[in-house]
């Protein structure tokens, strides 16, 4: 899929600094270039959609399902 979509999330300044050190500490754990904010969410997104236990959930989508959605 080609087409990219766009997810704005708002969180708190201390969380934001906690993630910020994380990246960091990251970063020198693996002596690696630091990630961005945006990098990191939306490898996070990625493995959270790719993971097995949410695959076996999607491969069982139905359009109709919307329709048991709650107000």
């Amino acid at each position: 899929m080609n087409s990219r979509k766009t997810l704005q999330t708002i969180i708190d300044e201390e969380t934001y600094i906690k993630l910020q050190r994380l990246l960091v500490l990251e970063s020198i754990e693996n002596d690696t270039k630091m990630q961005t904010v945006s990098t990191w969410i939306r490898t996070l997104i990625e493995d959270t959609v790719d993971w097995e236990f949410n695959k076996l959930k999607l491969e069982g989508w139905n359009p109709k399902l919307i329709k048991k959605l709650k107000n």
